[in-house]
């Protein structure tokens, strides 16, 4: 009988897993509340599932294989935002791996995850992913380019045609090459959005009724430096954290936020130019599903807070960019996810292993501090925070 190589045993071994969770699955309940962290492990990417009370604090629950292989690596080792998703309606979950260069599906179910596919990314080094309705992307960081997926009604993936657009990967004056951090679609799906941290540059594709976005992307400089990640707020403007904003490269405290319209032609329309964190490496940005969004300022180990205006304009609360200081010595947010409703919010704090907890206030979008759930391994490649 001849050896089976590890790396097919490994698949058939999940694969194997998946046809009884496939089973399973149709009878289980589906999960009420949870918060999902992402290992990114190298040797064998997992999820580590946290089930959410109705008060928004968090339990510890089982950790699921994803089938596939994470970067590995210390603090932020993908680059980006988006790693790990929810499906808009809550009853999916979709993560890279990076190292393997493919995606993993889960159906969402009471106390866990049921894997349902495992496919190829369609590039190399995967690193953030996008859903709206039946179709899916991510984007391939080494490559560089964005894949287009079709989701089934059960969740599952399939690559479909004139789907795969590349990125232009140029190359600054200074050396610097391309480095796309997340993919995103708007929340009407009329364009997909990629942000470059190196190149100071925002793609915008168009997106068709078949979700097939343009040939080519329209490109847009930047308003400040090091564009990482992004959120629409009040449903139509791009609000896009940025590392360093309008100072040098490597100028610390000098992160920053600014806010765009997307014109017909797919070109950005600046609203508001750096508005300054005074933090340090301002990296992951959401919104609240209304008025704010709110920023992770990862070497500050802080959370800033803006309220977007009707016409897109920037103001931050509090006035010094700390909307909440987290505790311990270097506690290192890297990322960071609300509920669909936006009343809890989550920080994954890879410098101390944690997962901090808010609630948010409505009105005023002020931040309560819950607490934090450890146990996390510290400065070990974790990525990824999706919440339910």
């Amino acid at each position: 009988m001849s050896a089976i190589r590890p790396d097919r045993l490994h698949t058939a071994v999940f694969t194997a897993t998946m046809i009884l969770a496939s089973l399973a699955a149709p009878g289980a309940a589906r999960a009420e509340g949870a918060v999902y962290v992402m290992t990114n492990a190298s040797a064998a990417n997992e999820i580590i599932i946290f089930e959410r009370d109705d008060d928004g604090l968090l339990t510890r629950g089982e950790t699921v294989a994803t089938g596939g292989r994470g970067s590995g690596g210390g603090i932020d080792p993908l680059g980006s935002q988006g790693a790990l998703i929810l499906s808009q309606d809550e009853r999916f979950l979709y993560a890279v791996n990076a190292r393997s260069n493919t995606v993993s599906a889960f159906e969402a179910i009471a106390g866990g995850l049921a894997p349902i596919d495992l496919v190829s990314s369609g590039g190399a080094f995967p690193v953030s992913l996008t859903q709206h309705g039946n179709r899916l992307y991510v984007l391939n960081a080494d490559t560089p380019n964005i894949r287009g997926f079709k989701v089934r009604d059960d969740g599952t993936l399939r690559r479909f045609g004139s789907s795969k657009r590349a990125l232009e990967s140029l190359v600054t004056g200074d050396g610097r090459a391309s480095h796309p951090t997340q993919v995103a679609f708007d929340p009407e799906r009329r364009w997909l959005v990629v942000t470059d941290l190196d190149t100071d540059e925002i793609h915008v594709f168009g997106v068709n009724r078949k979700g097939r976005p343009t040939p080519d992307a329209v490109i847009s400089p930047s308003a400040g430096h090091g564009p990482f990640g992004f959120a629409f707020a009040r449903g139509e403007y791009l609000v896009v954290s940025e590392i360093t904003g309008s100072d040098p490269p490597g100028t610390p405290f000098a992160g920053s936020v600014s806010s765009y319209e997307i014109a017909d032609d797919r070109s950005l329309v600046t609203i508001e130019s750096s508005v300054p964190t005074f933090q340090g490496a301002t990296c992951w940005v959401i919104d609240d599903t209304g008025r704010f969004v709110y920023t992770t300022n990862t070497s500050s180990g802080n959370l800033s807070a803006f309220l977007v205006r009707r016409k897109g304009a920037l103001r931050r609360k509090p006035g010094n960019g700390v909307a909440f200081q987290l505790p311990g010595t270097l506690p290192l947010p890297i990322d960071l996810a609300r509920t669909a409703d936006g009343t809890f919010i989550y920080t994954l704090n890879t410098g101390t292993g944690t997962v901090g907890m808010f609630r948010r206030d409505r009105r005023s979008g002020a931040l309560t501090f819950l607490g934090e759930i450890g146990g996390l391994p510290m400065r070990a490649g974790l990525q990824g925070i999706a919440a339910r």
